[in-house]
């Protein structure tokens, strides 16, 4: 399942290196969660609307608009 941040920006914990080192990281509104971050912290963003769901169909029809040409749009 995948997360967009609607608060100004969030603060989560994810993977950085590929040795599996992690650290606290800033996320800016609008853009999706790391998959990775831990189950009790997305519940918490979550709770205080700090994030949101993004659908399925939703995440396709914003990446096909975000590949059109901007005249296109």
């Amino acid at each position: 399942m995948a997360y967009r941040v609607t608060a100004g920006y969030v603060t989560v914990e994810t993977q950085v290196r590929e040795n599996g080192a992690r650290a606290y990281i800033d996320i800016r509104r609008g853009a999706e969660l790391p998959g990775d971050v831990p189950a009790a912290q997305v519940a918490t963003l979550l709770r205080q609307g700090d994030i949101e769901e993004v659908k399925p169909a939703r995440k396709a029809a914003a990446k096909k608009a975000a590949a059109k040409p901007a005249d296109e749009n």
